[in-house]
């Protein structure tokens, strides 16, 4: 009880409020505020329990920073002469959580379920920063042409929008070119694994770089009446006026989503890694095996 009345009178001092007389108003707002309080506070401790919790089950099995090693075990690690090797051996793989190998994202042949992997392994030498990418090329427009109608000549350039119903002096109905692209711009989807080193570091090759994946999300519809659907007005075959679209007049542009995450792993030659990547798909880690190369 007495932990309780410490805490409330703590609250109250944060709430503005110490020991001074207070309505039965206040005396409820002050008693809301240490249960809202209290269990936030539990809450976060809950969270933060059970977070811990789950990078322990997800990281089992593999060689992380998480694992104990005994003090004398390690001052002798860190004590060994460095590697003397000028090329390292670096076996990478993208994993799920039971083991499996993932696919980056891409597009292939417009579908969105074609993908591509990293090549089984790379060499790095010593002072060098090593590259993979796993990506394609996404060409989108960035600039547009305006639509178009003809004049009286027919001839095609930007005119006046005419108005619904006008004719041509042949009879027939306008023609509309739609919003055209007349730019385009190239967006690498998939994934790289850049700024690879490795140090040497007493027994231990400290292993870095940065992870980044680039996804495509989508389209969004652009906004403005020139990228509006164009209408004009018609008869029917029952001679009947009605609304005619000439052109839908769609504008899209991609939308994407970049995430990255740096990375070091303290390891030992031949020894498999795991690190927890910030991907689209969940559960992602990556696979690290570096020894010296002969």
């Amino acid at each position: 009880m007495a932990h309780s009345s410490s805490l409330e009178f703590r609250i109250r001092q944060l709430l503005g409020g110490k020991s001074a007389p207070q309505s039965p108003i206040r005396y409820a707002a002050v008693g809301i505020g240490t249960t809202f309080l209290a269990a936030v506070l539990i809450g976060c401790g809950t969270v933060q329990k059970n977070s811990g919790e789950a990078d322990s089950t997800y990281l089992s099995g593999a060689h992380t920073p998480l694992t104990p090693i005994d003090s004398r075990e390690l001052s002798a690690l860190i004590g060994s002469p460095p590697s003397k090797a000028i090329k390292y051996k670096l076996n990478i793989r993208v994993i799920g959580q039971n083991g499996g190998t993932l696919a980056g994202p891409g597009l292939l042949n417009g579908k969105a379920d074609d993908f591509r992997t990293f090549p089984p392994s790379i060499t790095v030498r010593t002072g060098q920063k090593g590259t993979l990418e796993m990506i394609r090329e996404f060409p989108h427009p960035t600039s547009f042409d305006l639509p178009q109608w003809p004049d009286a000549d027919g001839s095609r350039k930007p005119a006046k929008r005419p108005e619904a119903g006008a004719a041509l002096p042949n009879g027939g109905s306008y023609p509309v070119t739609p919003v055209t692209p007349r730019d385009f711009s190239f967006r690498n989807i998939g994934w790289k694994l850049d700024a690879l080193t490795v140090k040497p570091q007493g027994a231990f090759l400290v292993v870095s770089g940065t992870f980044h994946e680039t996804t495509f999300d989508g389209f969004i519809q652009n906004a403005g009446e020139a990228y509006s659907p164009i209408i004009t007005s018609g008869t029917n075959a029952f001679g009947r006026k009605e609304l005619v679209v000439l052109s839908d007049n769609k504008v899209l542009s991609p939308t994407f989503t970049s995430r990255e995450t740096p990375f070091q792993a303290a390891a030992l030659p031949g020894k498999t890694y795991r690190i927890r990547l910030n991907l689209k798909q969940p559960d992602a880690f990556l696979e690290v095996t570096c020894a010296p190369e002969e």
